[in-house]
């Protein structure tokens, strides 16, 4: 009997072993598993936060292009590419983002957004002038401000708290980045300017435009100008400084002047500031204030 039990006692023992084995082999594993589909799920967070960083990279101009790149390493990248829909201010953006394993496995997400794109409203510049000085001093019989009745919504306006930013959709700095002509005192050419011409006027001095000239566009002089020869424009003014005009200057569009002299622009001789909504338009075709997302999917 002793020897019996012994024996029992000996297989019980095998299977208990056998058993806890097993057990260990099972949580093992399972600890295994579940790591994986940790590591797994943390790897895709990681892939649709690199698509969103596409996404970021494409949109962050006002007009939305394509963009690649990496976060941290080459082991985590985005590729964005973006897609015109046809006729529309609309863009599609699809974004994906790859986190590459050491095993040489990749996991990647898509993200798909829709842009809208924004362009620069014209009802933002509404008036034939307007300054931040507290006067427009006229000299002479020819001179003409249409319309002239400061109580029209389209009429000559002082004292205005207008902002070049507000008016834009972009600091000074931005605009005179993308300016199509830049140029100094100097250098400017009053017969080419289009598109958007940005002058900086060298300091204490001013920009004397004489002669005849014909330009068009969004003109920005930096600095006080005195037009002294005979002007055709069709756009928009902005003068960061003093505005001077003594010869035959003729506007169609809108002025602004930002200065911090009290009786300034001075505009005499035979003078026509026209208001001019189309004029206006045309200037800001293609000025582009930003973009929206209007939709979104994975």
């Amino acid at each position: 009997m002793v020897k019996n039990n012994k024996g029992i006692v000996l297989v019980l023992a095998l299977i208990v072993t056998l058993v806890l084995s097993i057990l260990s082999v099972s949580f093992y594993m399972q600890n295994i598993n579940e790591s994986k589909l940790a590591r797994r799920s943390i790897d895709s967070m990681r892939a649709f936060w690199l698509a969103e960083a596409g996404i970021a990279q494409a949109t962050k101009n006002n007009t939305p292009s394509n963009a690649s790149g990496y976060v941290a390493d080459t082991n985590h990248t985005y590729n964005a590419f973006v897609t015109p829909v046809s006729g529309t201010n609309y863009y599609t953006v699809a974004s994906t983002g790859t986190v590459t394993l050491p095993s040489g496995e990749s996991l990647s997400r898509t993200i798909t957004v829709t842009v809208e794109v924004q362009y620069l409203p014209a009802s933002n510049f509404q008036r034939a002038i307007e300054t931040t000085a507290d006067a427009i001093i006229t000299r002479g019989a020819n001179v003409h401000i249409i319309p002239s009745d400061p109580e029209d919504p389209n009429g000559p306006r002082v004292n205005s708290d207008f902002s070049f930013s507000q008016l834009f959709g972009m600091s000074k700095e931005e605009m005179r980045a993308i300016a199509d002509h830049l140029y100094t005192s100097s250098n400017f050419d009053p017969n080419n300017v289009n598109g958007i011409t940005w002058v900086d006027v060298d300091s204490g001095s001013t920009l004397n435009v004489t002669g005849e000239s014909t330009g068009s566009g969004i003109l920005i002089v930096n600095g006080d100008v005195k037009f002294a020869g005979t002007v055709l424009f069709e756009g928009i003014i902005y003068v960061i400084g003093k505005l001077t005009a003594t010869g035959t200057f003729d506007q169609y569009g809108s002025l602004l002047v930002e200065s911090t002299l009290e009786l300034d622009p001075v505009i005499s001789g035979a003078a026509t500031i026209n208001y001019d909504a189309d004029a206006i338009t045309e200037a800001l075709s293609g000025m582009i204030s930003g973009n929206a997302p209007v939709s979104w999917t994975e």
